[in-house]
């Protein structure tokens, strides 16, 4: 009797240790979290997810292992690449980045996210070493974006009847600040009014950084304003649930939520604001003394045929006051910031674009940019 229970214990162990571990950890062949989900490589790179229930995993689908090798050939930034779903449980499989690995290989770096009926349950980071094949062909995947409630890609809903027309937004407590910035931690929906009946203006891709003005009362939502590809600007309301804040949205303007709105229900005004002490004007900037030996001259040598180009991070990098490593850093970019661009130098190596106000120069080479990039007016490069 001893010995049963003792063997019991240790099948228990063996299966404890089967089912745990950090979520951004890989276990073997086989990742995930002991309470929702559970990840397993089969032959051929194929990954099976499985949901948890009750001590059995039930199988949600198999994404294919064409997906590694895809994109590493043709994707440098963070993006949804596969999408399974069954009986109201889904995964979304996002790209997230890649680099070189020996023999003409990648080291390609990914996040899992399972949903269930109600929205995300848990998140999984791994890693795979691929090669990139340019002439593979991805099976078409089930991409229904954004949070699950069925398992299926919910249509976008018309905008309610509250809200026909513009959404006026009435502030009750005004910022104090203007470079509150977010980044959405899922494919998101950016509606036109912060309800989830408002239409939608666009889809936010993973990991994209935006700056924000407002948030409703209720912490429910923020307005943030998106650049897209082909450099198409979207002002829309974001489910702040979805969002990572930086510190300085603590004192971003509040403003009534749309029910509150909608039945144009009094808004508590401000108290008066007791006169603001002076001031004191920001120090003069230190003159740019240059020392690479040299001068920019913003004279075009290729006139630019459009306006809307789009630049987006691929690393965290630094804009400096001229197009040469040797200039002055302005500003430190985030990874996967999205920014509109308006100059270019005529051999490509640099782009200015405008982050949060700061005008400046990033390195082209990390840097994705969109169609509309190629008609950018150029300049002569640094001498």
């Amino acid at each position: 009797m001893k010995r049963y229970a003792f063997a019991m214990l240790i099948a228990a162990a063996l299966m404890l240790t089967a089912f745990t571990g950090p979520a951004n950890a890989q276990d073997g062949n086989c990742f995930g979290d002991v309470v929702y989900f559970r990840a397993c490589f089969l032959e051929g790179h194929r990954l099976q997810v499985l949901r948890i229930e009750n001590g059995r995993g039930i199988e949600v689908g198999i994404i294919p292992g064409e997906v590694y090798p895809y994109a590493a050939a043709y994707y440098d930034s963070a993006q949804l690449i596969y999408t399974i779903s069954a009986d109201g449980y889904a995964a979304e499989l996002y790209f997230t980045g890649k680099t070189p690995a020996p023999a003409n290989g990648y080291d390609t770096t990914w996040t899992l996210v399972f949903y269930g009926p109600a929205g995300p349950l848990s998140r999984a980071e791994f890693t795979r070493r691929t090669a990139a094949d340019p002439g593979i062909s991805l099976p078409a995947p089930q991409r229904v974006g954004g949070r699950r409630t069925a398992g299926a890609a919910a249509s976008p809903a018309p905008v309610d009847v509250p809200v026909v027309g513009a959404f006026e937004p009435s502030i009750i407590r005004p910022g104090s600040v203007s470079s509150c910035l977010v980044r959405s931690m899922y494919t998101v929906r950016m509606r036109q009014a912060p309800s989830t009946g408002a239409a939608v203006l666009d889809r936010v891709p993973y990991g994209t950084s935006m700056p924000a003005d407002m948030q409703t009362s209720d912490g429910q939502w923020v307005r943030a304003f998106f650049v897209g590809e082909g450099g198409v600007g979207r002002l829309g309301w974001v489910f702040a649930s979805y969002l990572d804040l930086s510190d300085a949205c603590a004192n971003i303007t509040v403003v009534a939520p749309l029910a509150a709105a909608a039945v144009a229900a009094p808004v508590v005004a401000p108290a008066a604001a007791t006169p603001a002490a002076p001031v004191e004007p920001p120090a003069a900037a230190t003159p740019f003394d240059p020392t690479w030996g040299g001068q920019l001259d913003l004279s075009i040598v290729q006139p630019g045929s459009v306006q809307t180009c789009l630049v987006r991070t691929t690393y965290t990098v630094r804009m400096r006051a001229m197009p040469t490593e040797s200039a002055p850093v302005l500003v430190s970019v985030p990874y996967q910031s999205s920014m509109p661009a308006d100059l270019r130098t005529s051999d490509g190596g640099w782009i200015r674009a405008n982050y949060l106000g700061s005008l400046g120069w990033i390195s082209s080479q990390y840097l994705s940019l969109s169609e509309a990039c190629a008609g950018l007016p150029a300049i002569s490069p640094m001498r």
